[in-house]
């Protein structure tokens, strides 16, 4: 056999192994990557970078959902009530936003997704988190308060009952 031969028997397989086991470890580290938020991801305010996404759900809600379970006692003049922005219907989807910001990270094929992780400059991603109002008790609560509250209104008027001219202010209700 000569040297070529010798060398083309060793070195082919030796290259196709070691391809093929690139291959499978990436395709293995892409498919954990993809489960997880791309590194330098935020969500309101909140780096989830790298976590999976149950973890970033997790953390998210603890920074930005849980201040909206605290108690709030709203009062006005004689009436008051123990409730939450939450229960009144102030609410954020924090799955949702986590599940865009993981999608974010799924674009495209393995080959560019690797690339892309490779060779990135390390940017950072930021998604809103926006409230919305949804269901609650806030229109409850408002007719409450407005009937605890309530004053009949009363028109302006003129009274010359004493001889005397005297105006009467009207009263907002």
């Amino acid at each position: 056999m000569n040297r070529r031969t010798v060398l083309l028997a060793v070195v082919l397989p030796v290259v196709l192994v070691v391809a093929g086991l690139g291959t499978v470890g990436l395709v293995a580290a892409d498919r954990h990557t993809r489960r997880s938020v791309p590194r330098g991801t935020f969500v309101g305010g909140v780096d989830i970078g790298g976590l999976p996404a149950g973890q970033a759900v997790a953390r998210v809600r603890d920074k930005v959902e849980a201040p909206l379970h605290r108690p709030l006692k709203l009062t006005v003049d004689s009436f008051s009530v123990q409730t939450s922005p939450w229960d009144l219907g102030y609410r954020v989807d924090v799955a949702a936003a986590v599940r865009r910001a993981v999608a974010g990270g799924q674009a495209g094929n393995v080959a560019s997704r690797t690339l892309s992780r490779v060779f990135s400059s390390g940017g950072s991603t930021f998604l809103d988190l926006k409230p919305i109002w949804g269901p609650g008790t806030l229109d409850d609560v408002v007719a409450q308060a407005g009937k605890a509250v309530a004053t009949a209104p009363k028109d302006g008027d003129i009274d010359v009952s004493t001889g005397w001219v005297k105006i009467v202010p009207d009263r907002v209700g």
